[in-house]
């Protein structure tokens, strides 16, 4: 899979994100990304 050169997240760390019930905050400093990157 080709990803973005800056992208944050793959697949797989973004399919863990949306099934986390951790909060937007909790979620953004556990993968060291924001928490607009979470929402996404």
């Amino acid at each position: 899979m080709k990803l973005h050169p800056e992208a944050l997240t793959t697949p797989k760390l973004r399919a863990e994100i949306k099934a986390s019930s951790l909060t937007q905050k909790a979620l953004a400093e556990q993968y060291n990304v924001s928490r607009l990157t979470v929402r996404k």
